[in-house]
């Protein structure tokens, strides 16, 4: 494989579009660390909870504003602007500060002493490297011992590094990890910016489409690949939408992705239903009978998200706290569109 074509793959790999909710959130996420920098951490910080179903893009939300804002080697430090975290299973707070040690680069390695001598030092190393803002990444797992008192625990303990920082918190997790704040009303009310990342659906099927117009334009500009079908007119729009069921980590990591390197590696430049629809076999299993780019528009059923996953606190023993999202059937006759594509 020469350097033109592994780098046109590269380019593929890095195609991205933020959906207009990941936007928004991209600007609350702008104005709490602009807030708290200009009053020099001086004041209660605006912290923000984003809850969405796997694959609705948080993780790559977080990977492209990590990217956006890297670590800085200067003289006397290493200046880390926005520290992410992956929140551990854990049954008390200790490891979750040993986790944000050692993803500060702390030279013990989040070892040596207990939770509150733990926090001192995670405190100083915070103010010494100029984090002006912390993520934590799958929050859920605060929730999944089901323990009442290990979710306030860890909630209560997050309120005090709210409170001792100033630096603004930012929690990512599945839907149901919201319970977290429920059982922690002031903890609650320090997150007053709430962000909802939803499955796409028929209801705003038109934003869907102007997403993939704006991925057909980054394969055309960034390597040269055209398609044969307008991908986001309604009628083609749907076949990827069933591929999908409006999740846009299946749309792009599943069918689209897949399908262009295919192209690429065939040194070809013209992407087809037929390149589509082998990724849907090859990365979602799709039988060609169930194929919504091998059979007919009218046969196609779809699915799209009916609810969100959710806590129950009340399930009885031996039964899982979490409640699954729904979906429903869909057919292409279901489509209203306002504009019609």
């Amino acid at each position: 494989m020469n350097s033109e074509t592994k780098d046109k793959l590269k380019q593929i790999n890095q195609i991205y579009v933020a959906t207009k909710r990941l936007q928004n959130l991209s600007d609350d996420l702008r104005y709490t660390r602009e807030n708290s920098y200009d009053l020099d951490y001086d004041c209660e910080p605006v912290c923000v909870l984003v809850t969405g179903e796997t694959g609705t893009g948080k993780s790559e939300f977080i990977k492209k504003y990590l990217a956006k804002y890297p670590r800085v080697e200067e003289e006397q430090r290493t200046k880390i602007p926005v520290l992410v975290s992956l929140l551990p299973k854990a049954r008390h707070p200790k490891p979750v500060v040993s986790q944000l040690l050692r993803d500060l680069g702390d030279p013990l390695n989040g070892t040596g002493g207990d939770t509150e001598q733990l926090t001192h030092r995670l405190i100083i190393l915070l103010k010494g490297t100029g984090t002006e803002i912390i993520i934590l990444d799958e929050f859920q797992h605060a929730i999944e011992t089901k323990s009442n008192k290990v979710v306030y625990d860890i909630a209560d303990w997050i309120k005090t590094l709210i409170n001792k920082t100033k630096i603004p918190i930012v929690l990512f997790g599945l839907p149901w990890s919201s319970y977290v704040l429920d059982v922690n009303h002031q903890l609650a009310r320090r997150f007053s910016m709430r962000h909802e990342l939803i499955n796409y659906t028929l209801d705003d099927f038109e934003y869907f489409q102007m997403f993939i117009q704006k991925i057909q334009k980054q394969l055309l500009d960034k390597v040269a690949i055209e398609c044969k079908e307008e991908l986001w007119k309604s009628d083609f729009a749907f076949r990827l939408f069933a591929a999908s069921s409006g999740n846009i980590s299946d749309l792009m990591n599943k069918v689209i992705k897949p399908a262009a390197i295919d192209v690429i590696r065939s040194q070809e430049s013209l992407l087809t239903i037929e390149h589509l629809a082998n990724s849907a076999k090859r990365h979602l299993g799709l039988l060609n009978e169930e194929n919504p780019f091998i059979i007919k528009l009218k046969n196609i059923t779809a699915r799209q998200q009916n609810s969100d996953s959710y806590w129950n606190s009340n399930a009885i023993k031996g039964q899982s706290c979490v409640v699954d999202a729904t979906e429903k059937k869909i057919i292409f006759s279901d489509l209203k569109l306002k504009y019609i594509f």
